[in-house]
């Protein structure tokens, strides 16, 4: 996820050479989900804004993500989107005091002045209970008739079964699986409906789950019911965990090509790519463990620790009779998991690649 376009590239061209599509980034462990979810609603796997939207926008909500910890320089944005007169709705079980009151380090005024309030309003559902609290808001937008006909009729298909199944879900059913009382999902509809220009970003707390792709497409939806996609200043923000693993899934790092890219690397670079899909992360993992794989190649990351059960990965690991490590930095992945045949080769960070 932190590797160069160009090293990603070569990585997955390697690959097809030797022979198999068998090849992942760590998006198989993040953010799949949402590559799946934005793939099957929008037709693009990837965010709608850039960080000049976000500089513009009145509304942010974060839903499942914690960036006081893990994404800092969005901080910056949501204190300065309060400043401006704007809103950030949190969505998140647990109240991360990080997203209540955050002092940014880069902002001399929110260091000298502290007490920087980054919500505007905290919503805790349920875990698992995101779907029902965006049911539940548009349901409030379809029943009011506060929606983006127009956005909708020119730009969207299936609304009406979509609308359907909103309008037989019962009150008591979202506010159920929420955990939220329809005051507050009321109060979340007007607030929505009093922003011109909304961006909404999550992250694992939506991903996480088994049906992560469909939390993803709720959110989608919420957004399309108001037309927030496809305009300037507002639109979908999925936040990586890492600074290129958007790149990286983009340059071919993936056990399924599209069939356009797939023929057009055959042409160009004249060998036969590998027809069969090749296995996701856990898929390659599951093999391992059952000594059916016989040669890892991991360039940089971690995949012993990222595994949830890492007893499980090490076994995997252990059961592969040949790894090839390529890191900047040890970890431990290069200490867990190496048995047999290991080699660890030192590399330069992208950053310190002749450009």
């Amino acid at each position: 996820g932190r590797s160069s376009n160009e090293a990603a590239f070569l990585l997955q061209l390697f690959v097809r050479v030797y022979g198999t599509n068998n090849i992942n980034n760590c998006s198989y462990y993040c953010h799949q989900a949402s590559g799946v979810g934005l793939s099957a609603t929008i037709g693009s796997g990837t965010a709608t804004v850039v960080l000049e939207d976000l500089r513009q926008s009145d509304m942010i909500w974060v839903i499942g993500a914690n960036p006081s910890s893990n994404h800092p320089r969005l901080l910056t944005e949501l204190l300065h989107c309060r400043r401006r007169g704007g809103k950030v709705i949190i969505v998140n079980p647990i109240k991360e005091p990080g997203l209540v009151r955050f002092n940014v380090p880069s902002d001399w005024k929110s260091m000298l002045l502290g007490d920087n309030e980054i919500a505007t309003d905290f919503v805790q559902p349920n875990i698992g209970g995101d779907i029902a609290l965006f049911k539940g808001i548009a349901k409030v937008l379809i029943e009011s008739g506060n929606i983006d006909r127009a956005f909708i009729e020119d730009h969207t298909s299936g609304y009406h079964s979509y609308a359907q199944d909103i309008m037989e879900t019962s009150w008591a059913d979202i506010t159920k699986s929420s955990a939220i009382d329809r005051a507050q999902i009321s109060h979340l509809a007007d607030l929505y409906l009093s922003a011109e220009n909304v961006i909404f970003s999550w992250a694992m707390g939506i991903t996480h789950h088994d049906h992560g792709v469909e939390n993803v497409e709720s959110i989608v939806n919420l957004a399309l019911l108001r037309g927030m996609i496809g305009k300037e200043n507002a639109g979908l923000l999925p936040l990586r965990g890492h600074s290129n693993v958007q790149g990286v899934g983009s340059m071919g790092v993936t056990p399924a090509l599209k069939d356009i890219v797939l023929k057009k690397l055959e042409k160009k670079m004249g060998f036969i790519v590998p027809q069969t899909n090749g296995l996701d992360t856990m898929g390659c993992i599951k093999s391992a463990y059952k000594g059916e794989m016989d040669f890892a190649f991991l360039m940089g990351g971690n995949l012993y620790a990222a595994t949830p059960d890492s007893e499980y990965s090490e076994q995997a690991l252990n059961n592969v009779p040949f790894k090839v490590f390529l890191t900047t930095t040890l970890n431990q992945g290069h200490f867990f998991g190496i048995g047999k045949e290991t080699i660890i080769l030192p590399v330069a960070a992208r950053d310190e690649e002749k450009q």
